[in-house]
């Protein structure tokens, strides 16, 4: 009998613990974002959208979690959130139009994407990149100089010893590696002043190489030309066609699997990709954690550096610098871009240092030239620039901290 009342005893001491316990387990489900950080959870979302081909919007996302989630940062994330509607309706307004007909859209912080949108391509639509192609080509140059098989401030003429402005260069100043890549070799946009023709050391294509105008180093001045002769000298000291050593030194190595060199890629175009490509050789260039590395932190910082003597230094100058724009505010680089467009043709990379953010899209305007594709650059510029201050405030932990203070010993 006294082990009967014990037993009772007991479930009712059992049946007492869980009702008390009971509201205290249910309200940590209610809440369960709290258990896991809400960038935990958006990267978590984030691998299943990419998997998906779904659109995908942080603010969106923000919003439908419990407000106790994502407290004090409410009034935010409604704007963030409106933000995002705003880009929508100006994006569906753009595209799918005979202006813009098909764009894909994303921004991405760090290797997490924060918002998309799609109108006839998809993440994984190929379109030609035009002149975005020398941001690669730049690589492709600043990973052979990390290799010690070129020097930046060579004469070029050391490594092309036949260029038409190998021995007899304007006021004596020979055009180095660097001057090509700044398109400040003096070598003109057109053909007009004479030149060579030069076979390519690998492949049935001619590279022609023009006179120059002025003397190297005198000023920018953009040229097809630098980045033909660039293409050239990857071909000359690689011992590979310049699109086998794109695809096995950067595609092959970042995973970029959709990404192709044509057969008469030249340097300054001929590379077709998607975003989601895009998105990865970003990571690779510009972030020091990224699984695999381009080129050595050195060589990044030489590929913003602004040029020696540049004309027009100030806290937010612009200038070209190894095959990339750098755009300064307030005194430090601000975006790091190159823009391709052509005959439905648009094509940009944006990198914004401050947020470890970028921006990609592309898209095929019929009029490359047509007004309302100048402002849709524009624009859609301005609003990214908003969203990622917005972003900051809303979610500073999709960031990481953790940067490395010393690269990666190998630049693989």
């Amino acid at each position: 009998r006294n082990r009967y009342y014990l037993a009772l005893v007991a479930v009712f001491i059992a049946a007492g613990v869980f009702f008390l316990r009971a509201p205290q387990v249910a309200g940590e489900k209610r809440s369960g974002a709290s258990a896991v950080p809400l960038s935990t959870q958006w990267d978590l979302l984030s691998a299943e959208y990419l998997q998906s081909g779904s659109e995908e919007m942080l603010g969106q996302w923000l919003v439908e979690q419990p407000e106790e989630a994502v407290s004090p940062a409410t009034p935010d994330v409604r704007s963030l959130h409106a933000l995002e509607r705003k880009i929508d309706r100006y994006l569906a307004q753009i595209s799918g139009t005979r202006t813009i007909p098909n764009l894909s859209f994303n921004i991405v912080r760090e290797t997490t994407p924060l918002y998309e949108k799609f109108t006839g391509f998809d993440r994984r639509s190929v379109r030609s990149l035009a002149s975005v192609t020398k941001v690669i080509t730049s690589e492709a140059v600043l990973q052979l100089v990390d290799r010690g098989f070129l020097q930046l401030d060579a004469p070029v003429a050391d490594y092309l010893p036949e260029a038409p402005f190998a021995r007899n260069p304007v006021e004596d100043k020979p055009i180095t590696v660097r001057h090509l890549l700044q398109h400040r070799s003096g070598l003109p946009y057109y053909n007009s002043r004479g030149g060579k023709s030069m076979p390519s050391p690998q492949r049935g294509l001619h590279y022609f190489v023009p006179n120059q105008f002025r003397a190297a180093g005198a000023g920018f001045a953009y040229s097809n030309h630098n980045y033909y002769t660039l293409a050239l000298l990857i071909e000359t000291v690689s011992g590979m066609t310049f699109p086998q050593y794109l695809d096995q030194e950067i595609f092959s190595r970042t995973g970029m699997a959709d990404t192709r060199a044509s057969s008469i890629a030249n340097g300054a175009s001929g590379v077709s990709s998607n975003i989601r490509d895009l998105n990865l050789f970003l990571a690779a260039l510009f972030l020091d954690e990224a699984p695999v590395r381009l080129i050595s932190t050195r060589m990044r910082e030489e590929m913003i550096a602004p040029p020696e003597n540049f004309e027009n230094p100030g806290p937010d100058m612009m200038y070209y610098g190894l095959g990339i724009r750098v755009q300064y505010r307030d005194g430090a680089p601000a975006e790091i871009i190159h823009t391709g467009i052509w005959h439905n043709c648009f094509a940009e990379v944006r990198f914004f240092p401050r947020h470890r953010a970028y921006l990609v899209h592309l898209a095929d305007p019929p009029r490359f030239r047509a007004r309302r594709v100048n402002e849709y650059r524009w624009e859609s510029v301005r609003m990214v620039t908003d969203y990622l201050n917005l972003v900051d405030r809303v979610a500073p932990d999709l960031i990481s901290t953790d940067v490395p203070a010393e690269p990666p010993s190998e630049v693989r």
